[in-house]
């Protein structure tokens, strides 16, 4: 993903004045994205597991859900018996 300033225009007309502002749209930096067929292995794979064996080694580490209510969160946490999440497959 490109990291970088992208400008937002928006332009909004009323009935006899035309207003056009521009302002500086917010970029984010992710190492990954995740397609559509990904499942928690896949995610585990490239970020948990590392971060369990560095754990193991003495370091600290954190994994950190976060998003919008009911967008999965706990179940990638903690998945169920056909598809674990990261806690249990962390333990195993």
């Amino acid at each position: 993903m490109r990291h970088g300033s992208l400008r937002l225009c928006t332009e909004w007309i009323a009935p006899t004045i035309g207003n056009f502002s521009c302002q500086v749209a917010p970029t984010y930096l992710a190492d990954r994205v995740f397609g559509k067929k990904s499942d928690t292995n896949d995610v585990y794979d490239y970020s948990g597991k590392p971060l369990v064996q560095s754990v193991l080694q003495g370091f600290n580490g954190t994994v950190f859900c976060y998003g919008q209510t009911a967008a999965g969160k706990t179940y990638t946490m903690m998945g169920d018996d056909a598809a674990p999440g990261f806690l249990r497959l962390a333990l195993q």
